[in-house]
């Protein structure tokens, strides 16, 4: 099964989820009044989840998600605009904290979105709660400068805010800055709706502060993020002259690799085979910004890297009685026969079994995260970076059911197949795999296209001395 999350296209056709700027735009039923039509839309909604979505309590209790999901329908009145209630839905989908989560409202507020919506004009790089100017509309802003504040509000505040919009797997947050790099505007504009200008507080490198307003401009003028990893080929492996084998694997998506003439088992086999033939005793894989793809490749690349069996997924459940035997929980779980990744896992017949360091960063997710949470249970490998996107105990996604709501016409989409990896309990399960070396990308890093990550990363292997 393909199993992707992107965070690089363009913002019209990734997120396509605005509204009319002022939230005017209404649909429904005529016969009955504004609120009975998003009322039955809610109920839909909320029906699908609980039926069909296994998910819906995996990491907040269902008292507290039931209690979440009264509160809004209780919440909707006839003056509630498509937009509110796209935002309430995202707010629903983004409390299930699963990552491959969406919603997608209809088609046509799009030609609204690229004629008449302005944004907040700032380019914005976050680190933990802080963010940082990597450029504006205008260069009215120096590069590299804090943001301390919007319109008076503290941006660790207003961060805090866009955080309960964004869907992301259990209690991780770095997808969710990943998101913010990329379309703070849109989720600015989202939550605390249009506005022509801006009241910035900022602080210089230097450690002055000083204040500037700024208009609000179209999607198009905002400069764009700046992407240091080198994503034009997926698969890759270089020696360094020192030895050091960096093996870059930008994604699991089959589809991507095919497109781009490449055969998953036949690069791991050719690359594999060559850190043999040079002897080479340090490797450095680098998964970062690898989004997914198909379940067996995580597994294929483990296979590499170990001289044992080992077990991967622990079970795979679901709703739908025509693929699963039923549990006790009123769920159905797959057979094993279902999935290869159910069954016994065998290395394969060549393999790399010496030093390890594994980069990683908050887009590593989906059927990467799960690779990073075998390594990460049977402690192959130091791992370097951020911690993943993708949750530790395994995700929801698989099989994929879009709902199409009747009134608002908006869709969401959710995963039909509950993840269970096969793991020990020497990690938080409800967080992404953590590194045992954090090292975080600075404005300054992407300003100046520096690598700090795979540096931190060559550092170690070189600082390591092999003993055969």
């Amino acid at each position: 099964m393909m199993r992707q999350i992107k965070t690089a296209f363009l913002f019209l056709f990734l997120l396509c989820i605005f509204e009319t700027s002022n939230g005017q735009v209404q649909t429904g039923n005529a016969n009955i009044s504004r609120k009975e039509n998003l009322q039955s839309d809610f109920t839909c909604l909320r029906d699908a989840l609980q039926a069909e979505y296994p998910s819906l309590y995996r990491f907040t209790p269902k008292e507290k998600m039931d209690q979440l999901l009264d509160s809004c329908y209780n919440s909707l009145r006839n003056s509630t605009t498509d937009l509110e209630f796209y935002r309430l839905t995202k707010f629903v989908l983004s409390a299930a904290r699963d990552g491959h989560l969406g919603c997608t409202p209809p088609d046509s507020l799009l030609k609204h979105i690229r004629e008449d919506v302005k944004f907040f004009p700032v380019r914005l790089h976050f680190v933990r709660d802080k963010a940082y100017v990597i450029g504006t509309a205008d260069s009215s802003l120096p590069a590299g400068a804090e943001i301390i504040s919007i319109n008076n509000q503290p941006v660790s505040r207003i961060q805090n805010e866009l955080f309960r919009f964004i869907v992301s797997d259990g209690f991780s947050n770095t997808k969710k800055l990943h998101v913010l790099d990329n379309y703070f505007y849109f989720y600015y504009f989202l939550v605390k709706g249009s506005s022509p200008s801006f009241d910035i507080k900022y602080s210089t490198e230097a450690g002055s502060t000083a204040s500037i307003k700024l208009s609000a401009v179209a999607e198009r003028d905002i400069p764009p993020a700046i992407d240091i990893l080198n994503r034009e080929k997926l698969l890759d492996l270089k020696i360094t002259e020192d030895k050091i084998a960096i093996l870059t694997i930008r994604t699991f998506d089959e589809d991507e690799m095919a497109q781009a003439g490449l055969v998953f088992s036949t690069f791991l086999y050719g690359a594999f085979n060559r850190i043999k033939e040079e002897k080479i005793h340090k490797l450095i894989i680098d998964l970062r910004g690898n989004g997914g793809g198909k379940d067996q490749y995580g597994s294929m690349l483990y296979g590499f890297l170990t001289k044992k069996t080992f077990n991967y997924y622990r079970s795979l459940t679901g709703s739908n009685p025509e693929k699963y035997r039923k549990t006790g929980n009123g769920y159905y779980e797959f057979d094993k026969d279902w999935h290869s990744n159910l069954k016994l896992q065998k290395p394969a017949s060549v393999n790399y079994n010496d030093a390890l360091w594994i980069l990683i960063d908050g887009e590593s997710f989906s059927a990467t995260a799960e690779f990073c949470t075998i390594a990460r249970s049977l402690n192959r490998g130091v791992f370097v970076g951020e911690e993943t996107g993708g949750a530790y105990i395994g995700n929801t996604s698989g099989e994929q059911r879009e709902l199409t709501l009747p009134t608002t016409g908006m869709k969401v989409q959710f995963g039909l197949w509950q993840y269970h990896m096969s793991v020990t309990s020497n990690h938080i399960f409800s967080r992404g795999i953590m590194p045992h070396q954090e090292v975080l990308l600075s404005a300054n890093d992407l300003l100046q296209k520096h690598e700090s990550q795979m540096e931190h990363a060559i550092r170690l292997a070189q600082k390591l001395k092999y003993k055969p």
